[in-house]
């Protein structure tokens, strides 16, 4: 989507920066810090407001000094949700040798569905067995709940389970990427006081069983290979992680298909069942990561100290700030913006500051799934959603 949200803010007259991560675009030969170095992360688009303003007069002799409007608004989703809360409180609290010096005014932030509470928010819903249910009751995490019952011509799944077995399946398919992705660069940073192995089963560091979905499939058994069989040579997950010639696609899949092969999403069972019929099924989503990650590395106390920091609702804000969250999220929980919420509500905020929190319906909202070969019906899901909270942003940013 980044073509798609670069162009909605673009057509109404806003130039867009969006800067690459420690790790990301062109640096894949460092590991991305990812939430618990939140600082790092927003000052990477703090940064690129000085090589804007360089790029433009070097190029069209007209800088940020030149133009009529200078306000400056603040935008991320998700992962970056909390980098944009992170640069709001590094400028409020640095307005005179940022801000100042380059003609700009902060005048609004946006943080959407974002993971504001990596030590406690994200590590639980990680660890826990997340049940994605219709009754808020049992789906504590407000987890999607497959497709809304109104009718055979919408939820044609319904019936049998499969729009709910798609939901489960999407549920579980981030937890790999995230849970590894955090141990993995926390390992890269503090690998002298914290071995990966206290994060990831052994099997999981060095790529060595991985389920083949394809195979699998059609000979009616759940086959383990080796991963290097299926998706190329990699010695461990740092090597995959940091491997210019692999996207996300392929990382995701990878990941899935090495947490399966220790039970994960599949459970216990060797018995055969084609996987939306076991999802669509099974009472127990076997979705916690406990399947391939001890918890020795997150509850030890270098761990703790480290990714708290990375929690980025503590401060007060001088500027406006607004939290968008949808009402069912199965990848980031809108626990997050709930605490981020009641944390900077009240003594957080002073002058011309303020906290306004909002959550989208996707109970009306819609995104169609492939898999398993097939179409499904769902909630708007977390993927899908960006464009439509930016639309709601542009419009409120033009009212200022």
């Amino acid at each position: 989507y980044q073509y798609i949200v670069s162009s909605i803010f673009v057509s109404s007259g806003y130039i867009v920066i969006s800067p690459d991560y420690i790790g990301q675009g062109m640096d894949f030969k460092t590991m991305h810090p990812y939430a618990f170095e939140t600082t790092q992360n927003a000052l990477s688009g703090i940064y690129m407001l000085k090589a804007t303003n360089e790029y433009l007069l070097s190029k069209y002799n007209f800088g940020f000094k030149d133009m009529i409007n200078n306000k400056l608004f603040i935008s991320s989703y998700s992962e970056g949700g909390g980098y944009a809360l992170k640069a709001t409180k590094i400028l409020d609290s640095n307005q005179d040798i940022i801000l100042n010096k380059l003609n700009l005014k902060l005048v609004k932030t946006y943080g959407v569905s974002g993971a504001y509470d990596v030590s406690n928010t994200m590590i639980d819903f990680m660890y826990d067995n997340v049940d994605t249910n219709y009754n808020d009751n049992i789906n504590k995490w407000n987890a999607i709940p497959g497709c809304a019952q109104s009718g055979p011509d919408l939820c044609i799944n319904e019936a049998n389970g499969q729009d709910l077995a798609v939901v489960k399946y999407y549920t579980a398919n981030a937890k790999p990427v995230l849970s590894i992705f955090l141990a993995t660069s926390f390992n890269y940073y503090y690998n002298e006081v914290l071995p990966l192995s206290n994060f990831l089963d052994a099997d999981v560091i060095t790529l060595q069983s991985c389920i083949d979905l394809n195979n699998s499939l059609t000979q009616n058994q759940w086959l383990r290979v080796n991963c290097n069989t299926l998706f190329g040579q990699f010695n461990t997950v740092t090597d995959l992680f940091m491997s210019p010639k692999v996207d996300a696609m392929q990382v995701s899949l990878e990941l899935n298909s090495v947490a399966m092969a220790n039970k994960f999403l599949i459970g216990p069972s060797s018995n055969f069942n084609n996987l939306s019929q076991l999802l669509a099924i099974s009472g127990n989503n076997y979705n916690s990561v406990l399947y391939f990650s001890p918890k020795t590395g997150v509850i030890s106390p270098i761990f703790q100290k480290v990714v708290q920091k990375g929690n980025s609702y503590h401060f007060t804000t001088t500027t406006p700030v607004e939290i968008l969250s949808l009402r069912y999220d199965s990848e980031v929980p809108n626990r997050n913006s709930e605490i981020a919420c009641d944390n900077l509500k009240g003594i957080h905020v002073s002058g011309n500051g303020s906290i306004s929190c909002k959550q989208l319906d996707n109970t009306k909202m819609w995104s169609m799934n492939s898999y398993f070969g097939n179409n499904y019906v769902s909630y708007l899901i977390h993927e899908d959603a960006e464009p439509i909270f930016d639309i709601h942003e542009v419009q409120d940013m033009n009212n200022y």
